[in-house]
């Protein structure tokens, strides 16, 4: 059974370099808006911290010590919000060895030797 392409494997890159030139465009378009959206993304996690350390402090000065409703509104809210970060950052990690993941995929697209 005849493979597609008329059995050449699709990663041959050393008879046409018009190829070589377009993915690499690819390849720089792909890895600028992995930064881009890198970059978005750190700043959305860095507005909502501030956001939620001004409620945080908010709430801090204007509970009462003493009253023990406020303590445990205080406590629900750290322990709620630590659950969310501690996900966030799971989350993170996941994403990022996913990111490395398709990186090394394209780093092994520009190398043909490299994959076997």
């Amino acid at each position: 059974m005849e493979e597609r392409g008329g059995g050449r494997n699709d990663y041959d890159y050393d008879e046409n370099p018009d190829r070589i030139d377009r993915l690499d465009r690819i390849r720089g378009a792909t890895l600028a808006r992995l930064e881009r959206s890198e970059r978005q993304i750190k700043l959305a996690v860095a507005a909502a911290a501030a956001w939620e350390a001004l409620f945080l402090t908010a709430f801090l000065f204007l509970m009462e010590p003493g009253n023990r409703l406020h303590l445990l509104l205080l406590v629900a809210s750290v322990g709620g919000y630590s659950l969310v970060a501690l996900g966030l950052i799971a989350l993170g990690a996941f994403v990022n060895r996913c990111t490395l993941r398709v990186l090394k995929a394209l780093e092994l697209l520009g190398d043909p030797g490299a994959a076997g």
